[in-house]
């Protein structure tokens, strides 16, 4: 039954037990669609985060049937780790997922072990945490197992590179060394505010025209109604986080929106002190209109350097992941 469905979704076969899904031309877009159809012919439910964990007919069999136990915390998810290399650990998105690492895991699984760190609520329950430091110390806690000392590498995509730096000052602050602290599109506090202003850095919204040339280029029935889907993701995002304000669960279709706002709270009330880091940022052609550091050169004592991709804000997609990866790959080599 797996075999037919990786067969389905990928558009070819016949495949075998050890065939690997994204090896074959899988992507996070085509794994949510398996994970979809899984749940539709089993009635079992998996996060799209194990096609990373167990990528072969032969492992995601032995996963449902629960013959794989990891000993890791919840919010750890080995995405590549075939190798024995390096760890690097990836930090979850607006929206709690890290699947969308899974191109850029892809490409770096040759020379490093890569590891996605998840957020809370993408099974329904609330959100538990109130501060982004205590997320920083709750993760690096289930890191420790993995890597007892530094230099750590972390990787942070859009708002999720706030935390991916709240983790690198706990680390400072311990006494450990950072090895690579890398942003993906992720701005500095003193910028964030205004690009946010319009609602921005949700995802795609970071792609569109700014809002001074935007109603120029747009038809008035696309502003209307990307401001009619904007309030509707508001209202469920409000509806949601009451539900999970007296306990109860977070439906799947509110889920995302509930996420999305409770991170992106959490996230912009972060507010940072400058440590002796240096930061490798990573900025697509819509935020190249910004300063150059995206905002980050006074809280990263040891400097920023930017590496400037052509490319749209989903820069962890192919075909941008491969290029991202070779750098991130340089600039690890290069000891930045």
């Amino acid at each position: 039954m797996l075999a037919s469905l990786f067969e389905q979704v990928l558009g070819q076969g016949p495949l075998g037990r050890h065939d690997d899904f994204f090896a074959l031309g899988g992507h996070s877009l085509r794994a949510m669609t398996l994970v979809d159809r899984l749940e539709h012919r089993t009635g079992q439910r998996i996060p799209v985060a194990t096609m990373y964990e167990a990528p072969t007919v032969e492992q995601l069999a032995r996963h449902l049937s629960g013959s794989i136990r990891h000993a890791r915390g919840p919010h750890l998810v080995p995405l590549r780790v075939e190798v024995d290399g390096p760890p690097l650990f990836c930090v979850h998105n607006l929206a709690g997922h890290v699947w969308l690492y899974g191109a850029l895991a892809y490409h770096l699984k040759d020379r490093y072990r890569v590891y996605g760190l998840q957020g809370e609520g993408l099974d329904g329950r609330p959100v538990g945490f109130a501060r982004v430091e205590e997320m920083a110390e709750r993760y690096l806690e289930e890191i420790r197992p993995i890597q007892p000392h530094g230099p750590y590498h972390l990787v942070g995509y859009c708002l999720g590179s706030r935390l991916a730096f709240a983790m690198a000052a706990r680390l400072v602050a311990q006494g450990e060394s950072v090895g690579l602290l890398a942003s993906i599109d992720g701005v500095g506090p003193t910028l964030a505010a205004r690009i946010l202003r319009s609602g921005v850095v949700e995802g795609h919204e970071i792609d569109e025209p700014d809002s001074a040339s935007a109603p120029a280029r747009r038809t008035l029935h696309e502003r209307v109604g990307s401001r009619l889907r904007k309030l509707q993701r508001h209202g469920l995002a409000r509806w949601a986080c009451l539900r999970a304000g007296v306990g109860l669960g977070v439906p799947g279709y509110a889920r995302n929106a509930y996420l999305m706002r409770v991170y992106r709270r959490l996230f912009l009330d972060y507010r940072p002190e400058p440590i002796p880091v240096h930061m490798m940022l990573f900025r697509s052609t819509p935020l190249q209109r910004y300063e150059k550091d995206l905002g980050w050169r006074p809280w990263c004592l040891k400097g920023v350097t930017t590496c400037d991709i052509e490319g749209p804000h989903r820069l962890l997609d192919d075909p941008y992941a491969a290029g991202l990866a070779r750098s991130i790959h340089t600039s690890l080599a290069a000891g930045r």
